[in-house]
């Protein structure tokens, strides 16, 4: 029997707020443009003929009818985080592997673009563009239904591009971002629920900064002294 799982806290959007600014936390706005794309598919069932189009008449009602509104997969989690091994209902998962440093960015160049990025003067902004590399990964109990997640969540993203790139809060912000690879995941077999899993890669590139001031650490020296006792405390000694 699976596991049952929720979506969990709801990204900013879903709700029909703001989404606000989510350059620097990519997965939130993939997660958003996910959640967003398969209810429309939901809505809309005739979405699936075109991921579904070299498939037969049977085959396509019925994933048509299991991810409609009222449907057996109608609403699957879409979240932030790692697949879930044990559930073997459709979800999608999306997670930041890694950031690496991208192009160079001029100080005055995030002071025009976002506005609040400064050092501890108050002079030049501390901020910094960094590529970020999304894995969106799509499993199901049945290796069928987690081809045409992974499929759809593709074309779901792909559509996505311009919401993706426009500025917030009317869009997610997100610089470049690119379609880099898909590929299937062997997930372990003597797993007790076999799962079947395609992933793809993504690449964003996103602002990381400072928009706040932090005052400084407290003056203090402290001192180590190996084999020296002081208060019962060995090797330690405070001093303010």
């Amino acid at each position: 029997m699976s596991a049952e799982i929720t979506n969990g806290v709801n990204p900013p959007g879903v709700d029909g707020g703001d989404p606000g600014f989510l350059m620097d936390l990519p997965e939130r706005a993939f997660v958003v443009a996910l959640r967003n794309g398969f209810e429309q598919f939901a809505q809309a069932p005739a979405y699936w003929d075109a991921i579904l189009r070299s498939t037969g008449e049977v085959e396509r009602n019925s994933i048509r009818t299991a991810f409609a509104d009222g449907g057996a997969y109608y609403g699957f989690p879409i979240r932030v985080g790692y697949p879930q091994l044990d559930y073997e209902k459709p979800q999608i998962t999306v997670l930041v592997e890694s950031e690496t440093p991208g192009p160079d960015l001029l100080g005055y160049e995030i002071a025009e673009t976002e506005a609040g990025y400064f050092d501890g003067d108050g002079g030049t902004p501390r901020g910094s563009y960094r590529m970020q590399m999304l894995t969106v990964v799509a499993t199901a109990g049945h290796p069928d239904v987690a081809l045409y997640l992974h499929r759809a969540a593709d074309a779901i993203l792909l559509a996505s591009l311009d919401w993706f790139m426009r500025p917030a809060p009317d869009g997610a912000g997100l610089t470049a971002p690119e379609w880099q690879s898909s590929e299937p995941i062997i997930v372990d077999e003597r797993a007790p629920n076999r799962l079947w899993a395609r992933q793809s890669k993504w690449s964003a590139l996103g602002i990381a900064g400072a928009p706040l001031r932090l005052a400084d650490p407290a003056r203090g020296v402290l001192v180590h002294l190996q084999g020296v006792t002081v208060a019962g405390i060995g090797g330690r000694v405070g001093v303010d």
